[in-house]
Order: C-alpha cells, then structure tokens, then sequence
C-alpha cells in the first residue's frame, strides 16, 4: 500500500483549481441563466461570504467572459464529437429572429438531425442551439451572414458544395427552415440566395407564421386601420390606470342586475403579439362584448373637468370616429372572418401535428372563407371604409 505525501506545492495546486473549478461553475451557471457578466463579482462576493476562499486572480467580469468563451469552446468540441461517433448522414438547420434586452435584432441558429437506436431501430429527433448573431448589413445578406457564422459551428467554414460535402466524418446540410416572412422565404431573399450555392436544400418555414402574415396583409382597409387605433388606444388608457379601471367596472356593475355580460375582464385586450391572429380576434371580442361600457365612460371622461382640457378634446375626438355605426358591425364582420383562420392557425401550433387533421383544418377554413366571401360581397366592405 503506498504513502501518499501532501507536500505544501501540491496543497496550492489543489487549491487554485478547486478555485478555478467554482469559477467555471459560476459562469456555466450565469451562460445558462442568461446573466450579464457584470454580476459575476457579486456571486463571488457571495461564495467568500458563505466561506470559499477564492483568492484575488480571476475575479473580473473580463475573466468571466475568458471562462464562457472556453466553455463554449469545450461545449462546442464535445457536440462534435459525439456527432461523429453517432453516425448522423444528415442535418437541417432553422434560423429565427429574437430581441435581446436593448431591442436590439439577433438571429437565432439551431439544427435538427435524428439519432438511431440500434437496439431498437427507433429515430430520435435531436434539436440543437448553436449559435446568435447580430444582421450587421442589409437585411436578407444580413441573414446569409448569420447563417454562415452558425454553419461555422459544425465546421463548414463557407456556404458552398466544397465547404458542406467535405468536412469529414460530420453530416451534410440538407435543409434549412425559417418563419414565413418574405425576408426569408422569396427567391431573391435567403431561401434563394442558399439554394443558388446549394442547389440540393429544401426550404421550409413555418405555415402558420405564413397565415398570419397573409391575414395581416388582407386586413389593410381604412376601416380595419381605425379598428386598430381604437384597440390601441383604449389598451394604453386603461394600461396603467387603476382608477379608470375601477371607473370602468362600475359601469358594467348596473347592467349585471339585469342580463348577463359575457364572460370576461372588462379592461381591454392587448392586440399586439407574435400571435397575431388569435391576439386581434381576442382584442376586437372584448371591444365587441364592452363596447357600450367603453363608449360610456369616454363620454364621461371627455366631459370631466379633473381631466385636462387637452386630454378632453382628443377623447371628443376619439368619440367622433368610434361611435359611429360602421365601426360596431365590422368589428362584428372581423371577428367571424379571423376565427376559421384562428381554429387552423392554433392547430398548427400544436406540439404533435397530425398530417391528415391539419389537412382537413386547412381544407374547413378555405370553404368557411369561401362561404364567408359569397356571403359578404366586396361591395359591402367597400361601403363600409366609404
């Protein structure tokens, strides 16, 4: 059995790398919790408060950027790895806007590639993150650029046929997917601009992203744009108002003793989100459904003498275009146009997508849309933004 000697060299060595260690640990977990390196001294002030002895080196926000970086780099190696021990032939990629703290525009990289069970001859659909970067020219060469810098994860240094096919040992790109702005998908945007030096990608994008875009783009009317405005501006006074919203509910309290109000808050519904469709008809539903209890207190605040005169006019204003007729009906008129978009916009959402169902959703929304369009001819919206 043998001796093992402590020597004083050796309880320094094990000291700095057990300090090293919780370092790395700190800003693995700051990575993963998306926090500013700036907070990394703070948590180490917290690990010498509750008793590690972490020394003075290393403890600057530009050490935690120096820690992440060979993290990722480690990360990065050891996916590479196991991809080429896993034998995957192929892989697609999806690119995707975000908005970081500071508004600013980022694109989010991930791929997707399957892994076979050997013993039970089941695929394994595999998704993962590598890369975000910032569009730093135009916007469709923009993108190409982030998506050469996300490839270059997977050790394809340039979008063409020499880069992807000769990489040994790693899969070949076979596919690329996106949300279904035109940015993305028309052919003289990205989607052409990858084809043109890959000739063998397929381009897909996300449907229901698509019908939104077109409903969005099919709602453009004068009518819809004051709709619109109304939602918008009745969201922003109640928004940050607990007495206006306390004005409001009283209002609906007396017509509750003689029938039954639908179901519901009575404050207005944001109509602004990545979800367009199911966002505007649940904005223009409760415009619908408190319409008169909207239209009442305006009136009243236009005439309150607490309100200041300027704000009074323009609440006149507002009443001058909301109370008009045409604006109750087509909120009416929209609601029944965007729900079969809105069924169908939900039910390819969901997680697990059945082919044959989502056909059959697309196939009830183009007859209920048809029926809808011989129902109410042009002439009628016409008249109406008249």
């Amino acid at each position: 059995m043998g001796l093992k000697i402590r020597t004083p060299q050796c309880e320094t060595l094990a000291t700095g790398l057990g300090r090293l260690k919780l370092k790395f640990n700190i800003c693995y977990m700051m990575a993963k919790q998306s926090l500013p390196f700036a907070k990394y001294p703070p948590l180490l002030e917290l690990q010498a408060h509750l008793g590690a002895d972490l020394g003075t080196a290393y403890n600057t926000p530009d050490s935690a950027k120096v820690f992440t970086t060979y993290i990722a780099k480690s990360l990065r190696q050891s996916f590479l790895n196991s991809i080429s021990a896993s034998n995957i032939n192929f892989f697609i990629f999806f690119i995707n806007g975000t908005t970081d703290s500071n508004n600013q525009e980022d694109e989010l990289i991930v791929i997707v590639y399957c892994t076979k069970n050997n013993r039970t001859e089941e695929l394994n659909v595999c998704t993962r993150f590598i890369s975000v970067s910032n569009p730093t020219r135009g916007y469709a060469a923009g993108l190409y650029e982030c998506v050469r810098e996300g490839l270059k994860f997977m050790g394809i240094e340039s979008v063409n046929v020499e880069s992807v096919l000769g990489v040994s040992g790693m899969p070949v790109l076979v596919g690329g997917g996106s949300d279904g702005a035109a940015v993305n998908v028309a052919d003289g945007e990205l989607k052409g601009m990858m084809q043109r030096t890959l000739p063998w990608l397929h381009w897909s994008w996300c449907y229901a992203h698509r019908l939104e875009l077109a409903c969005k783009n099919a709602f453009r009317s004068p009518l819809f744009t004051l709709i619109q405005e109304m939602l918008l501006r009745l969201y922003y006074l109640y928004e940050n108002s607990p007495k206006k919203c306390w004005e409001l509910d009283s209002i609906t309290e007396s017509p509750k003793e003689v029938f039954e109000l639908p179901k519901g808050g009575n404050r207005p519904v944001r109509s602004q989100g990545t979800r367009w469709i199911s966002h505007k008809r649940k904005a223009l539903q409760r415009l619908l459904d408190r319409y008169g209890a909207y239209i009442a207190h305006l009136t009243s605040l236009s005439s309150d003498n607490t309100v200041k005169p300027d704000d009074q006019a323009k609440l006149k204003g507002y009443l001058r275009k909301w109370k008009q007729p045409k604006v109750l009906i087509s909120t009416a008129l929209f609601i029944e146009v965007l729900k079969p978009a809105s069924i169908l916009s939900l039910t390819l959402q969901y997680d697990s997508i059945d082919i044959v169902y989502s056909i059959q959703s697309i196939l009830k929304t183009i007859k209920s849309l048809k029926y809808m369009s011989d129902k109410y001819p042009k002439e009628v919206g016409a008249d109406q933004d008249r």
